[in-house]
């Protein structure tokens, strides 16, 4: 892979994200699936559009040290989103990480290593994948919320970002 075909791939991921981002219920926002540990679907909207803002961190080797972690983490949960604040969050976020993506020459690509908040360092791309399959995760996430909530998201929804007939 290279950072180009990479910038696609996050166009990849995005499209279903904001498929699921629109169906998300505004009314909602303090739903959870269960009694614990669990984001509420207003704290994983507002992840969610965040997730590509870690991209350019990457980049730049600028990820918080391991030890700053749970105090980011605990930060971040006391947001919420709606579903517009997080497609417009999300949109501009993806702009950037595709500019910081698209930056990187081939060379540093396959080379150069950076420090990841949760072990040792790493090759850029290998970090970049991972990134990207944090934030699959979390799409995946918003998916099961939906499903629990009744909407009638399916694999194209997940994987393609087509939206599903009506809800009835």
């Amino acid at each position: 892979m290279t950072p180009q075909l990479f910038a696609k791939y996050m166009d990849d991921i995005a499209r279903p994200t904001t498929t699921l981002i629109k169906m998300a219920p505004a009314d909602r926002l303090n739903w959870v699936p269960g009694p614990q540990n669990f984001m509420t679907l207003g704290q994983l909207l507002h992840h969610l559009a965040g997730c590509p803002a870690l991209f350019p961190m990457a980049v730049r080797d600028a990820m918080p040290a391991p030890e700053e972690m749970p105090r980011i983490i605990q930060e971040d949960l006391k947001n919420t989103a709606k579903p517009d604040q997080a497609l417009r969050v999300l949109q501009e976020n993806l702009r950037q990480a595709k500019e910081a993506v698209g930056g990187i020459s081939e060379r540093d690509w396959g080379s150069r290593v950076v420090r990841v908040p949760w072990g040792k360092p790493m090759p850029l791309s290998r970090f970049l994948v991972d990134l990207a399959g944090h934030w699959l995760n979390h799409k995946m996430q918003l998916f099961f919320y939906l499903k629990l909530l009744g909407y009638p998201v399916n694999t194209m929804t997940l994987y393609m970002g087509e939206a599903p007939a009506a809800r009835a």
